[in-house]
């Protein structure tokens, strides 16, 4: 999307919750792009959530209702929109008849999370993948998610990648000294898919060989499948 002319981005989500880590990630996104002025508007459309707005309070971000279907204003705007929600978003932009549309893969699985949507899954794999890689449609979060998309594809994808970064400033958590008690807590922040199972299985083979690793304290954005999955090893 370098390069374009559009005045606008629209960052699109049309997701009902509370608030979670996604929803929050291009949140920030959406911050970091209008702290650039690459834009002259940076736009984040999803279900009303006044947590979510709270967090665009003092930047230049402006968050649109999807509810409100009020759209006209973003015909020829650029915008990014995760990939499994290609449908959803062609369904409540279907009266915009220019723009530029970048794909967002964050998740080893998204893809087979769109064919899913279609009746044909496998014929539409053969249309979609091929027309994603001629528009060069697709940006990914991770390794992970690109070859799980290079899978599906006659060739490579373009290794395009949008960064994930902290929304609060670096802290450091180092300490040099060793811990009194003799006892280390261990946490693992991130996802904990297929793809990273294996990941945290190396983890607790580490532990078993080294005493002073006494606990695995925390695992965090893991999915339910997963979960028992690890659990059962």
């Amino acid at each position: 999307m370098e390069g374009r002319k559009s005045k606008k981005l629209v960052l699109f989500f049309e997701k009902k919750q509370r608030i979670g880590g996604s929803s929050i990630f291009l949140i920030e996104i959406a911050k970091k792009i209008a702290e650039l002025g690459v834009y002259d508007e940076v736009w984040y459309v999803n279900h009303k959530n006044q947590e979510l707005e709270a967090r665009c309070e003092g930047s230049a971000v402006h968050c649109c209702d999807v509810a409100d279907e009020v759209f006209e204003d973003f015909a020829g705007a650029d915008f990014v929109v995760p990939a499994n929600y290609l449908l959803v978003f062609l369904t409540r932009m279907q009266g915009i008849q220019t723009g530029h549309l970048l794909l967002f893969d964050w998740h080893p699985e998204m893809i087979a999370f769109l064919e899913n949507q279609f009746p044909r899954k496998w014929q539409a794999c053969e249309k979609l993948i091929p027309f994603f890689q001629q528009t060069k449609a697709l940006a990914f979060m991770d390794k992970s998610c690109k070859i799980t998309a290079d899978r599906l594809a006659s060739e490579p994808f373009p290794n395009k990648y949008i960064p994930v970064f902290s929304s609060d400033p670096p802290q450091s958590f180092c300490q040099l000294k060793e811990p009194s008690s003799g006892r280390v807590s261990i946490g693992w922040l991130g996802r904990l898919d297929s793809d990273k199972t294996y990941a945290l299985v190396n983890l607790l083979d580490m532990r078993k060989k080294n005493s002073a690793m006494k606990c695995l304290c925390r695992i965090a954005a893991t999915t339910e499948y997963s979960a028992r999955r690890l659990l059962h090893r």
